[in-house]
Order: structure tokens, then sequence, then C-alpha cells
């Protein structure tokens, strides 16, 4: 129980730090600081994010693994558009293969539906005031969870 606690926290906290860190770069960039490097630094993080959430998964059991990966995959897609959002799609889905097991093809159709959502969302995402921003995101992560558990109840 212990260990799960510590899992849950060291997932939250390695999606939180780099959305923080994204933000203070944001910032950043609004005082023209960081100009030219700063586009690319936006992207990296979440992906980054991914990465790190898929390396120290949460491990109820052996059969019951879970991440929180989601999250900065639908933030950084949002906000980076189409070609940020297939990036994104094309080096989970290599981790995910490379880490094997029975959940690829799970994480390949639901996570290829949100890329091409977020793909299509994104340039009116951009446009929405905060509150809308964070509906739409919570919109989106609940029906990836919900996507990904009917897919998983059908593949298992």
């Amino acid at each position: 129980m212990i260990l799960t606690a510590k899992s849950f926290l060291l997932n939250l906290l390695l999606v939180f730090a780099p959305l923080s860190i994204i933000q203070i770069l944001y910032l950043l960039k609004q005082t023209s600081f960081l100009k030219r490097s700063s586009g690319w630094l936006l992207a990296i993080f979440p992906l980054l994010s991914v990465i790190l959430c898929m390396m120290y998964p949460i491990v109820i059991n052996e059969n019951f693994i879970l991440d929180f990966r989601r999250i900065p995959f639908i933030l950084g897609a949002l906000y980076g558009g189409k070609w940020v959002s297939l990036i994104y799609l094309f080096v989970l889905l290599s981790y995910r293969f490379m880490l094997g097991g029975s959940g690829f093809y799970p994480t390949l159709l639901s996570f290829s539906l949100v890329a091409i959502f977020t793909s299509l969302v994104s340039k009116h995402f951009l446009k929405l005031d905060l509150k809308w921003k964070l509906a739409v995101a919570a919109g989106l992560d609940a029906c990836l969870g919900s996507i990904s558990t009917g897919v998983s109840l059908v593949f298992f």
C-alpha cells in the first residue's frame, strides 16, 4: 500500500513538474527571453513527462498497472497542434512497444483516437478562455479514460 502511494505521488510529480516548467518558460517568452528556443522546449517537456510516467507507473498488482501519461499527452497535443500531437503519438507508441506486454494494442487504438481529435480541436482550443480550456481538457481526459477502459475490456 505504501509503495502504491509513493508511485502515485511520483506520477503526479512527473506530470506537474514539467507543466510548471512550461509555465515558467511561457512567462519568460512573454518577456521576450528565450524567444527562439521556447517553442521546442514547450513541446519537449510534456513529452518528457509522458515518457517518465511510463517509466515509473503505479503498480497495483502484476495485471493492473496504470500511469498518468494521458494528462501531459492531451495538454501538450492541445497546445502544440497537429504535428506535436503526431510526434507525441509516435514516441509514445514506440516506447510502449519497447516495454512489451499485451497493453500495446489498447494504447495504439485509444491514443490514436485522441491524437486525431486533439489535432482537429487544437486551433479552436487556443482561442478559448481558461474556463473552457479546462473543461475541454478534462472532457478529453474523461473520454480517453473511458475509451481506454472499454478497449482494455474488449482486448482482455
